[in-house]
């Protein structure tokens, strides 16, 4: 990591971060985690989101459950707007992968809706962004955000060296 500019750095140990928890004021920090962790759990269980496209992924692959635990989980109200992010996000390039209900993909300026994204549609957010499309759920919705980082340090992981697919 480097520093865009002049800045402090702090390390806060796992039992500091403990510590603090533990206050009460903290309770509804405390909550959030644990429906966070529950929610990321039951995504890596489910294979969500890789297995939500239409390609036959076996949930139980090492890449599928990192990206599980790993993934942004979106629920969308019908009418209500997904923004994608562009590339340039300070978090990176995204993209994301439609798990349930239907999107239509609408430019920003005119409001015109140019297609429609039924379950197990790739997204690519920078895509869209740079086209100043949005997303609009026409039906209560589920998509997951990942990180394109994310992705390639799954993929990376969890591929053979070249010299075990030859088998020596």
């Amino acid at each position: 990591l480097r520093a865009a500019g002049p800045c402090c750095l702090a390390e806060i140990t796992s039992e500091a971060l403990s510590r603090a928890l533990a206050d009460p004021e903290f309770a509804s920090v405390q909550l959030y985690l644990e429906r966070l962790r529950r929610e990321r759990r039951e995504q890596a269980n489910l294979g969500l989101p890789m297995c939500a496209l239409p390609l036959g992924i076996d949930r139980g692959g090492v890449c599928v459950r990192m990206l599980g635990l790993l993934a942004y989980r979106l629920v969308i109200l019908p009418g209500k707007i997904w923004d994608p992010l562009p590339d340039d996000d300070p978090d990176g390039p995204h993209f994301g992968i439609l798990a349930r209900g239907r999107l239509r993909v609408q430019l920003s300026k005119s409001g015109w809706w140019v297609m429609r994204l039924h379950v197990g549609a790739f997204v690519p957010e920078g895509l869209l962004a740079q086209n100043q499309a949005v997303l609009c759920a026409e039906v209560l919705t589920e998509a997951y955000r990942v990180r394109q980082a994310d992705y390639l340090a799954a993929v990376s992981a969890s591929t053979p060296e070249p010299r075990a697919w030859s088998g020596h």
